[in-house]
């Protein structure tokens, strides 16, 4: 009864995985996470996700889920504004305005046969270029 909220998400994530669920459902679970927090999450979920767990994952943060998320479905007034892959998110006219410039080197880069996860933190951009040299 007295840990604190991150401390108990992450705990009800441990439960959930000690029972091997294979759907997960995080609704806005990253909100009022530390940095270093998200940063334990996001590595979580990129080995959740190479255990086959399904994860449904509600955010508004589009930057935290590029780096794990490879289809998306974007809700806009209520109605679906698009659902796809990722990678084609930004193509997609009318639905996001700012397309960010790290999001248009890794399409580049891909496109020249680099496989470059998806991700707006040049942190995480530049660990995948080293692992993709050697």
């Amino acid at each position: 009864f007295e840990l604190s909220k991150t401390n108990f998400k992450f705990i009800l994530l441990a439960y959930l995985l000690l029972n091997n669920i294979k759907i997960i459902v995080f609704d806005y679970f990253d909100v009022g996470l530390p940095y270093k927090d998200r940063k334990r999450l996001y590595r979580i979920l990129k080995s959740m996700k190479k255990d086959g767990i399904t994860i449904i994952y509600i955010s508004k943060d589009l930057s935290y889920m590029s780096q794990f998320c490879d289809n998306v479905t974007v809700i806009s007034g209520g109605e679906v504004a698009y659902s796809g892959k990722l990678d084609e998110l930004y193509k997609e006219q009318n639905i996001l305005t700012d397309v960010p410039e790290i999001y248009e080197f890794v399409s580049l880069a891909n496109a020249k046969g680099a496989r470059l996860d998806y991700t707006l933190d040049s942190k995480e951009l530049l660990k995948d270029i080293y692992r993709s040299v050697y």
